[in-house]
């Protein structure tokens, strides 16, 4: 033993960049009449322009939506891209406001972000102009520019977590502040279930799992309705715009989330080499300090008999809440709870009634494990939780902006 843990991984391609994800966003907005009629009109004015066979229009429960193709956000080809759409759609009549000024509240914008990224060798302006020249008619060639790798469920859960934890400064979370109040666990944003997403309930290697944290399923403010044949987590929150540069920003501030998520919190090596803590960081003397020395390295493990007598217990139950203490503490402290291994009474050689306390607790100090490749980093490493962390100067400029505009009207 040399007081090392070796924790292998399969390996994680770091291909996450901000340029690297696509992005597809749903426009709604309303015509005068927003019936079949008005969907086939609007579809028959794309026809001799610019934009025939780069986006289309269907119905959207009672309001019109424009489908359009996915994009790397920040280029100038998806910006140019973006521009004519909005600029289209006005010349049609379209919009999202009343003739008074105020939001349709039926009217959002969707960004579906994708969970794989593209393969590398492509510029986000070639995947962008290519998939606008070709996703209504040869969606197949357009995916096949993706990776295969697609994102862990682990930072999937991390980004609704920082998405929809509560504000330090206030109960409301941080996310709110820049949307329109009614798309704040409205009818089609309902708020996820945020304690039932930090609560041992659910399972963060589970899909499934994180998804049943969605109060109302694909109407919830972040869904997971897409992980699996869209292939993209989808951010229902912001209201309707005609407007490039709002929506740009907005998809900017999202993907940094993202990216932040990827590659700060978690540890993506193919190999990692942790150093076992010399203690927990508690006061010394404590039962749970001393109970970790006393089983750190020997091999075999300490007893729970012997543990009784080291640290006064006098019930198994007791002896497992320390162990419990001890293997969060060094979750917390490395990132694996895996260090922490029990023998039990068969291991040992007793057998039926010998009685649970001659199974046995070893901390050991080198562990190899082949894992997922996505691992949580301790918490001595990890990024910060804030949804605000890294972001760029002017889409957190921009972003403070509209916290303020929907500040002014509250």
């Amino acid at each position: 033993m040399n007081g090392k843990n070796v924790i292998k991984t399969k390996g994680y391609k770091m291909t996450n960049q901000l340029n690297k994800r696509p992005v597809g966003i749903e426009i709604e907005f309303s015509l005068d009449s927003n019936g079949d009629t008005a969907v086939r009109k609007a579809n028959r004015s794309l026809v001799g322009t610019e934009l025939e066979g780069k986006m289309i229009f269907v119905k959207d429960h009672n309001c019109i939506e424009a489908n359009v193709a996915p994009t790397i956000i920040g280029c100038n080809a998806q910006k140019e891209y973006y521009k004519k759409m909005y600029s289209h759609i006005e010349s049609i009549g379209g919009t999202v406001t009343h003739p008074n000024g105020t939001a349709i509240k039926i009217c959002s914008t969707h960004v579906h972000i994708s969970t794989k990224t593209i393969k590398d060798g492509i510029t986000a302006t070639e995947f962008t102009e290519f998939s606008i020249a070709n996703w209504f008619s040869n969606k197949t060639a357009v995916l096949a520019m993706l990776n295969d790798e697609e994102l862990d469920p682990q930072i999937a859960w991390d980004i609704l977590y920082r998405c929809t934890a509560p504000s330090l400064h206030g109960g409301k979370k941080d996310m709110d502040s820049m949307i329109p109040r009614d798309r704040r666990n409205g009818g089609y944003t309902y708020n996820i279930d945020h304690a039932k997403l930090i609560s041992n309930e659910t399972d963060r290697n589970d899909i499934a799992s994180i998804k049943r944290c969605q109060r109302h399923y694909k109407f919830s403010e972040i869904s997971l309705d897409h992980w699996v044949g869209k292939n993209t987590i989808e951010f229902r929150q912001h209201g309707g715009t005609l407007e490039e540069e709002k929506i740009t920003n907005w998809c900017k501030f999202l993907l940094n989330i993202f990216v932040t998520s990827i590659e700060t919190r978690f540890d993506h090596s193919a190999n990692r080499t942790v150093t076992a803590p010399d203690d927990l960081g508690l006061r010394r003397g404590t039962k749970q300090q001393v109970l970790y020395h006393a089983i750190k390295g020997t091999s075999g493990g300490i007893s729970v008999r012997d543990i009784h007598a080291i640290v006064g217990t006098n019930t198994d139950q007791a002896v497992r809440r320390l162990i419990s203490d001890i293997t969060g503490r060094l979750q917390s402290l490395v990132g694996t709870e895996q260090l922490m291994i029990c023998h039990t009474q068969r291991t040992n050689g007793g057998r039926y009634r010998d009685g649970t306390d001659i199974s046995s607790y070893e901390v050991l100090e080198e562990l190899t494990i082949d894992g997922s490749g996505v691992t949580p980093k301790p918490e001595n490493r990890t990024g910060q939780p804030s949804i605000w962390s890294n972001c760029p100067d002017d889409v957190f400029e921009y972003q403070r902006g509209r916290i303020e505009h929907f500040a002014s009207r509250s």
